[in-house]
């Protein structure tokens, strides 16, 4: 729930977002979209305004966001989300640690990395095989397996698609559908207009790090949805 919530880049931010809704954040390039999925991952302050999660304050940094069942795919995932030299099993685990213990068991590790890789239907030789080996769509399903094992309340996707192939794309979309089936709140922000008006319930448009709109999908197309990036400019 924001209310009029402000971060150093962001202003006007009023929304609230229900268990199972799927929230496009759209707008001209670098309007603040990436931005505001961070602010959930306690990388930027509330400066004023109101924001909760499960009404309490947002999350101060990113282990604290993981810990509290909000889980974060980002747009970048060979610099930002993979350890590319590391095994599939480090990578699915790494934001889960603390829930494994201090002395991890390897055998708990591998059975609960090979579960997650089946879930997302990885193409791999097993979970020893270094990340950077596999292919971008793959790499992709690592992501989406770690933030699985969690079995989040908040899914952040930022541009989740970019650089897969079509098979790919469409396992993803299957695997956000049932995530909000089962009562997961997602924020996506995607430049793929068909992607957001085909997968998002509502849609956030910012223009310079401002709350432009906040419209619903029913009725809209990719060229309405785009004359209000343009009308935000323009006002």
């Amino acid at each position: 729930s924001l209310r009029n919530a402000c971060t150093a880049n962001l202003s006007g931010l009023t929304f609230d977002l229900s268990p199972g809704e799927i929230l496009g954040v759209s707008g001209l390039t670098e309007a603040g979209q990436t931005r505001l999925l961070r602010m959930f991952m306690g990388l930027a302050a509330i400066t004023s305004g109101d924001a909760t999660f499960d009404d309490a304050p947002l999350p101060r940094d990113p282990a604290a966001a993981w810990a509290r069942g909000i889980a974060d795919i980002p747009r970048e995932r060979r610099e930002s989300a993979l350890c590319l030299e590391m095994p599939i099993r480090s990578n699915i685990l790494l934001p889960h640690l603390h829930a494994h213990g201090v002395f991890a068991r390897i055998g708990r590790e591998r059975r609960d990395a090979r579960a997650m890789a089946d879930k997302v239907h990885l193409k791999s030789n097993g979970p020893e095989q270094p990340v950077g080996q596999l292919s971008g769509g793959n790499q992709q399903k690592v992501v989406f397996a770690r933030a699985l094992l969690g079995d989040p309340a908040l899914l952040l996707l930022d541009e989740p698609t970019r650089g897969v192939d079509i098979g790919a794309k469409f396992e993803i979309y299957s695997l956000v559908r049932e995530l909000s089936a089962r009562g997961c709140a997602v924020i996506l922000t995607s430049s793929d207009l068909p992607e957001v008006l085909g997968m998002c319930d509502r849609i956030l448009v910012l223009h310079d790090g401002h709350q432009a709109h906040l419209l619903d999908r029913a009725g809209l197309t990719s060229a309405k949805l785009l004359s209000y990036f343009y009308a935000a400019r323009e006002a």
